[in-house]
């Protein structure tokens, strides 16, 4: 069966073999969206230690991480780059988010503006937020993006990092330069300047769309607040920090 695969490839992974090659032959046979919920909806996936269960030394653990990261991107199907600290120039402060700080970043190679979402582990239990917020948020994007919508209003999720000497993980997003809403509203109080209805109900029907499509895909965001809800260049609402969110089984 296509979980009893997924189980599989873990365990061998446990056991030191060769690492996965990036496009598996046998992944073309898996219904992905099973194993994608199969692993959102498990919490024993959600930690590294939970799922490795034994002791590892640190280059086995390193590389555990990696090709668990790797399965991971393959059953996703997106495109998941690999950054290191050092990679960016770091701007401003965005917000605090769930679990983390969220910062402006400019990739320093291409000069693009992206945003991250710092995230300190020290315990399992810290470990197991970071790991589970990176998995439910490619969740939202892949579920949304594979929709027949015009618009895409789930942030997109571009990368992923550790810092293990600073004890802290990076998630690599796109940047939404208006910032979020509650910002937006503020913004519009001091200026006392209003938005019109028409751009108001736009903006509400942007979000029921994507939560509509989440929730008939079962997931709950769990705390959707306007500081939740970005907003991109041209006004497009966006979606964004997943760290609460739930997958619901079918009853």
């Amino acid at each position: 069966r296509m979980i009893e695969f997924f189980d599989e490839r873990l365990e061998s992974l446990l056991q030191e073999t060769t690492p996965m090659p990036p496009q598996n032959e046998k992944l073309k046979e898996i219904d992905k969206k099973e194993i994608q919920q199969y692993v959102t909806s498990n919490n024993k996936y959600y930690s590294l230690r939970n799922i490795a269960n034994v002791q590892l030394d640190n280059y086995k653990m390193y590389k555990f991480v990696d090709d668990v990261k790797n399965l991971i991107i393959n059953l996703f199907d997106i495109p998941f780059k690999i950054w290191k600290l050092s990679d960016f120039e770091q701007k401003e402060r965005l917000g605090k988010g769930g679990f983390g700080i969220v910062r402006h970043v400019i990739e320093k190679i291409t000069q693009h503006h992206l945003a991250w979402k710092e995230m300190d582990f020290e315990t399992d239990e810290e470990k197991q937020m970071v790991i589970k917020e990176k998995i439910q948020m490619l969740n939202a994007y892949h579920i949304l993006s594979s929709s027949t919508s015009s618009s895409l209003h789930v942030v997109q999720p571009l990368g992923f990092f550790v810092n293990e000497d600073m004890h802290r993980a990076y998630l690599v997003m796109e940047y939404c330069s208006k910032g979020d809403l509650r910002k937006f509203i503020n913004n519009l109080k001091q200026q006392k300047r209003y938005i019109s209805p028409e751009q108001a109900w736009d903006m509400v029907g942007q979000i029921a769309i994507s939560l509509d499509l989440l929730h008939s895909h079962r997931i709950i965001h769990g705390d959707l607040k306007p500081e939740n809800i970005l907003l991109s260049e041209d006004m497009k609402i966006k979606l964004v920090d997943f760290g609460l969110s739930r997958q619901f089984q079918a009853d």
